[in-house]
């Protein structure tokens, strides 16, 4: 393999062009990922939504940005932040779903909160 990479090499062949024993996964080096910009409209719009109770991984879908882009932009507008947590039902189920194996990270998508918070909210189920 590392001997058909350096002729390759040597010869002008890329990876691609090797055939199918050949490895090329990851991205090509010298691309960047393409960073989506809102406009100041678009951040208006994203600080209204959020203000009229729209959670962070909505608005993080509907702009096409992670959710702590949505965070930030918020930040920076000075906008208070709303404190998810779970309610009690939300608790004892998150416990339930946690003794049949689901991750935190699916409870969460589950209750529309963080790993994060279900972990630090399912310490026990009184909390």
């Amino acid at each position: 393999m590392a001997k058909s990479l350096i002729s390759g090499l040597s010869t002008g062949t890329s990876v691609a062009e090797q055939g199918p024993g050949s490895v090329a996964s990851g991205p090509v080096a010298g691309t960047r990922q393409t960073q989506k910009r809102l406009d100041a409209a678009s951040v208006d719009a994203l600080v209204n939504g959020y203000l009229s109770g729209q959670s962070v991984y909505e608005l993080a879908g509907e702009f096409g940005i992670e959710r702590r882009t949505v965070s930030a932009h918020l930040h920076r507008r000075g906008v208070p932040m709303r404190r998810r947590s779970l309610s009690l039902a939300q608790k004892e189920e998150a416990f339930a779903l946690r003794d049949r194996g689901w991750s935190l990270a699916r409870i969460g998508a589950q209750s529309d909160v963080s790993a994060g918070t279900v972990r630090s909210r399912s310490a026990s189920p009184a909390r």
